[in-house]
């Protein structure tokens, strides 16, 4: 971008410059100065510069946009440079910064650098509570991104280490299979990109059942009110997503090929007016690929979100994984990881009015192992 606005400052002045960015009206000359500064080395002034972004936003409670882009900019920069300037200045600039920051400040790093670089990251002892919660989320994103990080050296030997507590040390440093090659935010350039894991699935395929025919209602009574499983059953859904779930129970077992008729007889919005035949897609899947729903959900976001990164994406699907199972809030993650052979697991999708069928529409369902309860989840964030 071009800008005809007054000369950049020739100084160090990390206000001055905060000044002039703020009179441009477009914001290329400002990036091609850091850009210099980082060619310099000076990797000092692009933290600075982040700092002074988030010392305005906390103090106005407004970010300019011609800040937040050469803020992020600057980011880019750091976490782009293979140099080891982010393992010096992320931690500095995490002091201020919010957790949904932090996290994609990880992914950032963890999406740009190679392990060996990333892993700098860990050297010494974490200055702040702030860098040590930056840590924890750059930790899980190296592991989610790295085949076979959980052996580096270092990442290793920090994991293994009495460090302050974080929630995210409820997860193990070993990847359990459910998780491998998760869907993340991929970074090129000055940007980011990332594959959606949802449907629409209706358009494309045919529903597993050959051909139309009668839906078979099955009687079912709903399990006891439980707040809690509910909460965690859509926690990786933000607020913007419209979601429903049921948790039910039937008096005989019902198989696999039983799972479409259920979801019909369970009376959803999602579902409404939906018959069985081409217009309902119903498959039993995985654990992995109702995993994935889960994660691209809470690590991405959909439509109008830009997720939670991997560390706290991972989490939160295990814990959405066990509440469709039905294990309580308080289980280690080894008993989810294993206990998911033990359920059948479903991927469903529908042409109704609460499923638009453009890109985050989202149906998963748990059948337990006596095939005598089933766990509900429905999502969609489009309008």
């Amino acid at each position: 971008m071009d800008d005809d606005s007054a000369s950049a400052p020739g100084s160090d002045d990390v206000d001055a410059f905060v000044e002039w960015v703020l009179t441009l009206t477009s914001w290329g000359a400002a990036w091609d100065l850091l850009a210099a500064r980082a060619d310099e080395g000076d990797f000092r002034f692009l933290g600075d510069v982040v700092i002074a972004a988030q010392e305005r936003q906390r103090t106005d409670n407004d970010l300019p946009a011609s800040l937040g882009s050469v803020s992020d900019h600057a980011r880019m920069l750091l976490a782009s440079s293979p140099t080891g300037a982010a393992a010096v200045e992320y931690p500095r600039t995490a002091a201020a910064a919010s957790d949904r920051r932090l996290a994609h400040d990880a992914g950032s790093v963890a999406g740009r650098q190679p392990l060996a670089l990333a892993v700098q990251s860990f050297a010494g002892p974490a200055d702040t509570e702030r860098a040590h919660r930056f840590r924890e989320l750059l930790a899980q994103e190296l592991l989610l991104r790295n085949p076979g990080a959980d052996a580096d050296p270092t990442l290793a030997a920090w994991f293994a280490s009495e460090r302050p507590s974080d929630p995210l040390q409820w997860l193990p440093p070993v990847l359990a299979d459910f998780e491998r090659d998760a869907l993340l935010r991929e970074y090129n350039g000055r940007g980011s990109s990332w594959r959606i894991p949802f449907g629409p699935v209706c358009s494309v395929t045919s529903n597993v059942a050959p051909t139309a025919r009668p839906h078979r209602p099955l009687p079912w009574r709903p399990q006891a009110e439980d707040p809690e499983r509910a909460a965690r059953l859509v926690a990786s859904f933000e607020d913007f997503w419209k979601t429903e779930i049921r948790t039910v129970s039937f008096d005989a077992p019902v198989g696999s090929d039983d799972i479409p008729d259920a979801l019909l007889s369970l009376g959803m919005d999602a579902l409404a007016g939906v018959e069985f035949g081409p217009n309902l897609w119903c498959k039993e899947v995985t654990a992995h690929e109702v995993w994935e729903q889960l994660f691209g959900a809470s690590a991405t976001g959909g439509a109008y979100g830009s997720g939670w990164g991997g560390g706290i994406g991972r989490s939160v699907a295990a814990k959405g994984l066990a509440a469709l199972m039905g294990l309580g809030a308080d289980v280690p993650f080894a008993a989810i990881e294993g206990s998911v052979a033990q359920f059948r697991w479903f991927r469903f999708d529908a042409q109704s009015d609460w499923y638009e069928q453009v890109a985050w529409d989202s149906g998963v369902a748990c059948l337990t192992s006596d095939r005598r309860h089933l766990a509900v989840v429905a999502a969609s964030d489009t309008d």
